[in-house]
């Protein structure tokens, strides 16, 4: 399952997301295989709210089928 972005947290501190978006969970970004379908969360390009980005760079996932 393909999955919005998230921004990855947008801000990242040694790996902790301070703030996330509201529903995300513990979903922020990558590949998650815990459960069937797996999930793949997207971190995006952009920025929300604050133009900035820290700890959490930029993606274009790319899936080859």
């Amino acid at each position: 399952m393909l999955s919005g972005h998230t921004h990855g947290g947008q801000v990242k501190f040694l790996g902790f997301a301070p703030f996330t978006p509201q529903g995300s969970g513990r979903y922020l970004n990558g590949l998650y295989d815990d459960y069937e379908p797996k999930l793949y969360v997207s971190k995006g390009v952009g920025t929300s709210i604050l133009p900035i980005r820290f700890g959490a760079r930029a993606e274009i996932a790319i899936f080859d089928i």
